[in-house]
This record gives structure tokens, C-alpha cells and sequence, in this order.
């Protein structure tokens, strides 16, 4: 059986520990700094990167609304 941690259950699970995501973040914002970017470019890509979160779980919810609807009968033709 894999570890808690490994890659496979993280994926499954859905989330990462709050220290990953937070050395996650600090690296990439290293990393934007190192390759010449300014702190408004890290928060334009950040203001991106959380329009696409949201955007993704709009549809998502979407997606699960419209399964309910299909499972469901239509009003009035609940006993027929």
C-alpha cells in the first residue's frame, strides 16, 4: 500500500499540506523574482491563475447541477 503522501493519494485526495502549497509559492515567487519580473506581473499571473480556479469550479458546478436535473423527472411527472 503507498504512503499517505505520495503522489497517487495526493491526487486522489485532491489537496496539498499547507507547508507544501506554502514552499510551492515561495518558489515560484523566487523564481519570477530571479527571471526579472516585477511583483505586478507575479499579481497579474496570480489574479490569472485564481480567474481559471474559479472558472473551473463555475463549471463544475455546472456539470453536477445539470447530472441532478437529468436524474431527476420533470415537475408533475414525479409518480407517473
Amino acid at each position: 500500500m503507498p504512503p499517505e503522501d505520495s503522489d497517487k493519494s495526493r491526487s486522489v485526495r485532491g489537496s496539498m499540506p499547507g507547508a507544501e502549497i506554502h514552499v510551492l509559492a515561495k518558489t515560484m515567487f523566487r523564481d519570477f523574482m530571479n527571471a526579472g519580473y516585477q511583483a505586478r506581473d507575479v499579481i497579474t499571473f496570480a489574479t490569472e491563475l485564481l480567474d481559471l480556479v474559479i472558472a473551473s469550479l463555475r463549471q463544475t458546478k455546472s456539470d453536477t447541477a445539470a447530472g441532478i436535473r437529468k436524474s431527476r423527472p420533470p415537475p408533475g411527472e414525479e409518480g407517473k
